[in-house]
C-alpha cells in the first residue's frame, strides 16, 4: 500500500537526519508553475483530519490515505488543515529540534505522495529556515508531478501562544497550481483585513486557508464571508477536527464562502474528507460528498 511505503520513507529520513529537500529552489513567496492544465471543474478535497499531538508517523500515515483515497475519487487538490504534519500542540511532546532546514526531509515524502497520486497538495507543517531559530508555521504546496512550488509561512501569528514558537510570515503566498493562482491564508491570518487584500492584489483567483480554529468567542465570527466579499474570491477552508489536550475541535468547520456568501459548511467530531466540485468557468461550487479514511475507521 502506498501510505506503508510513505511511512516507511518518513521514518528513513527520520533515521538519516532531517537535512534540506534538495531539488527546490522556489523561494517563500513566489509562484511556481503546475505541470499540466487542470479540467474545467476542479474537484478538490478538504482534508478536515485529526491529528494526533506530535505523532508525525501516524500523521503521515492519516494524510497519506486521506489523499489515496481522495485521489481514487477524482481529486484534482488536497487541502490538509493547519500544522496537519505535527498536530497543532506538538511542542510539549516533541519539541522543536526536529524540524529541518528549508522544506525539511518531510517534504520528500509528501512530493511523492502528490506525484503519485496526480493531486496537488496544501500541506500544513512547521518549516525553518536558515537561521537556527527561526520556524515557521507553514503550508507546503506541491503540484501534480510533485514538485514543491514553495511554502507559505503564517503571517498573523501571536508571540507568547501555543503558537509562540513561529516567526511571522512576511509576504503574501500566491502560487500557480494547475493553470489557477491560489492564495494561502492560514487560519487567523484571515483575521487583519490586509492579508487577504494583499494576497488579492498579488494576483490570486481563490484564497485556500488551512485552519485550526474553533467556533467560539475568539472563533472566526464572519471574518471569512468579510474576506470573501473585500476581495470577490472564494475562500476554502479546511479546518482540524478531534479534541486533544490543548483544545476541542469537534465543532471546528471546513467552509466554502464566495463573496461573502457561505455556499457549503462541514463538520465531523472525527477525521472526514469533504469533496468540493468547483466550475472554473461557471464560477460555482458543489458538494461531491465526503468519507472516513481508512486509518481513521
Amino acid at each position: 500500500m502506498r501510505a506503508a511505503r510513505l511511512l516507511a520513507a518518513l521514518i528513513l529520513v527520520a533515521v538519516v537526519g532531517l537535512a534540506a529537500c534538495g531539488g527546490s529552489t522556489v523561494k517563500v513567496g513566489d509562484t511556481g508553475r503546475s505541470s499540466s492544465p487542470a479540467p474545467t471543474t476542479l474537484r478538490i478535497a478538504l482534508l478536515h483530519l485529526a491529528p494526533a499531538s506530535g505523532d508525525l508517523a501516524a500523521n503521515t500515515t492519516l494524510i497519506a490515505g486521506a489523499v489515496e483515497e481522495a485521489a481514487a475519487r477524482g481529486a484534482d487538490w488536497c487541502v490538509t488543515p493547519e500544522l496537519a504534519l505535527s498536530g497543532y500542540y506538538f511542542r510539549d511532546r516533541i519539541g522543536l529540534r526536529w524540524i529541518g532546514l528549508r522544506w525539511t526531509s518531510h517534504a520528500a515524502v509528501l512530493s511523492r505522495l502528490a506525484r503519485d497520486n496526480d493531486v496537488a497538495l496544501f500541506a500544513g507543517m512547521p518549516t525553518r529556515d536558515g537561521a537556527p531559530r527561526r520556524l515557521h508555521n507553514s503550508v507546503l504546496v506541491v503540484d501534480r508531478s510533485g514538485s514543491v512550488l514553495g511554502a507559505y509561512h503564517k503571517r498573523s501569528v501571536i508571540p507568547g501562544t501555543v503558537e509562540g514558537w513561529a516567526a511571522p510570515g512576511r509576504a503574501p503566498g500566491v502560487f500557480d497550481v494547475d493553470g489557477v493562482a491560489a492564495g494561502v491564508l492560514i487560519c487567523a491570518d484571515a483575521w487583519p483585513r490586509r492579508f487577504a487584500r494583499e494576497t488579492a492584489a498579488a494576483g490570486a483567483q481563490i484564497l485556500v486557508s488551512p485552519a485550526c480554529w474553533a467556533p467560539g468567542e475568539m472563533g472566526p465570527n464572519g471574518v471569512w464571508e468579510r474576506d470573501s466579499r473585500l476581495t470577490g474570491l472564494p475562500l476554502l477552508v479546511c479546518n482540524t477536527t478531534g479534541r486533544v489536550k490543548g483544545g476541542d475541535d469537534r465543532r471546528a468547520a471546513s467552509v466554502v464562502d464566495d463573496h461573502g456568501r457561505r455556499l457549503l459548511t462541514f463538520r465531523s467530531p472525527t477525521s472526514e474528507v469533504f469533496l468540493v466540485d468547483w466550475d472554473r468557468q461557471a464560477g460555482t461550487f458543489a458538494s461531491a460528498g465526503s468519507f472516513t479514511p481508512a486509518a481513521a475507521r
